[in-house]
């Protein structure tokens, strides 16, 4: 990097937290961030949804580096979830005493969601099926996983092993 006055920005990407990549992606002008939501398969009026995407990468970006444990991952309680996002994907949040939405905390299996806009999940497809078909040899086994997944946020095996797909 030391050779470039003006370093090309492949070259900045790689050295920048992706925290950093963010802020400076909500600097872009009008166009080029257009350009940039096109990129990733969406339009512009999905702004907002794309942000918050981003945001919920980050968090659980952040969790996976500091060794946490993501079966119990929860996003942050300061990370709103767009209402467009949770309607489109059919995302669940934390719900209050009354039982309605907060809008705040999503469980794993609907951060995956989130990540299914931009990402293929086959290979967690695949995990889930190898895991409880392959490794859970007995009924209390099977029991256990199912309970695990619940915790991750969906208690239906059928869901895990058709997330992400359209």
């Amino acid at each position: 990097m030391s050779t470039y006055n003006s370093p090309p920005f492949w070259m900045i990407i790689k050295v920048l937290e992706f925290g950093a990549v963010f802020k400076l992606l909500l600097g872009f002008e009008k166009d080029l961030f257009e350009k940039v939501i096109e990129d990733m398969g969406m339009k512009y009026i999905d702004k907002q949804k794309f942000i918050n995407s981003i945001r919920i990468f980050i968090d659980l970006r952040n969790t996976c580096a500091h060794y946490q444990l993501v079966n119990r991952y929860r996003t942050a309680n300061n990370i709103r979830i767009d209402a467009g996002m949770l309607n489109d994907l059919g995302l669940r949040t934390k719900t209050n005493i009354r039982g309605l939405p907060t809008y705040y905390e999503l469980k794993l299996y609907d951060t995956l969601l989130v990540i299914s806009q931009f990402e293929d999940l086959k290979n967690i497809r695949k995990l889930i099926n190898d895991f409880y078909y392959k490794r859970c040899n007995s009924k209390r086994e099977r029991q256990i996983m199912i309970k695990i997944f619940e915790r991750m946020g969906e208690n239906k095996l059928s869901k895990w092993l058709s997330i992400g797909k359209s």
